[in-house]
């Protein structure tokens, strides 16, 4: 599945009414629009999101939704989203967005190939907010910066933030030392029964997906840069909170406080 498929899928699974799609005609790549007419992200003017409770997001994981196993490419990329958040800040038409990407190589990528996938991955995740979150990872110290792109990542990857609910969660109030592997592969199994579409996921890519999880959580303090992968205890930043309670995010907000 590639990433234009991966966004397709994604689309459908979440019901994006008229607002998100008609952002999306506007911002993707395809388009020749010179600017966006909406300037408050996915949600369209003056809206906001509606509150998705805990219960409700565990109902539509227990009813069989496809879980989009959809972060084997990329980590949190943080340089990578931070240049493009600032991009979209611009209201990029198609070729200022080409330009941006493929000429002049903002993401310093080693390819264009590479320049290109972390681009769209990362834009991806950064359509599932409102600009105001943009701007914070655009322009906010590294610390805020990481949290905000996380928050988009597990709103992308709702897999991930899934087992941060619940299997790390845990890990954190038994007062685990380290994240042993069995974790992962414990809660991927239980993920698989539910999701047919786990289920068919083959092992390579299942080791893809766990070695990106654990980049992703050691990114955003989690996890201990060592072999052990220690738990280390992150409280999520007022900007961060704030952003995330006033926006109805309260499934991407409790994924983030597994450690408290």
């Amino acid at each position: 599945m590639d990433v234009d498929d991966m966004q397709q899928l994604w689309l459908k699974n979440n019901h994006l009414g008229a607002p998100y799609l008609s952002l999306k005609r506007r911002v993707t790549i395809q388009a020749c629009v010179a600017k966006m007419t909406i300037k408050s992200g996915a949600w369209g003017q003056n809206r906001q999101p509606p509150v998705q409770t805990r219960h409700q997001l565990q109902y539509r994981v227990s009813k069989g939704t496809p879980l989009l196993a959809n972060f084997t490419k990329a980590s949190l990329i943080v340089p990578e989203t931070q240049a493009v958040a600032r991009l979209l800040l611009e209201y990029p038409d198609a070729e200022r967005w080409r330009q941006a990407i493929e000429v002049d190589n903002v993401l310093q990528a080693k390819t264009v190939n590479t320049a290109k996938s972390y681009a769209n991955i990362a834009r991806m995740r950064l359509e599932t907010m409102t600009e105001e979150l943009w701007d914070v990872i655009a322009n906010a110290e590294r610390p805020t910066a990481v949290q905000a792109i996380l928050a988009c990542a597990l709103k992308f990857s709702p897999m991930l933030a899934e087992f941060m609910r619940t299997s790390l969660a845990d890990e954190y109030r038994r007062m685990s030392p380290v994240l042993e592997d069995r974790v992962w592969r414990s809660f991927f199994a239980d993920m698989a029964l539910n999701h047919r579409n786990l289920a068919e996921v083959s092992e390579g890519t299942q080791a893809k997906l766990r070695q990106n999880a654990y980049r992703i959580l050691t990114e955003a303090g989690y996890l201990a840069k060592n072999k052990a992968r220690s738990l280390q205890h992150v409280r999520v930043l007022p900007e961060i909170r704030g952003y995330l309670t006033n926006y109805g995010q309260q499934d991407i907000l409790s994924a983030m406080d597994c450690a408290h």
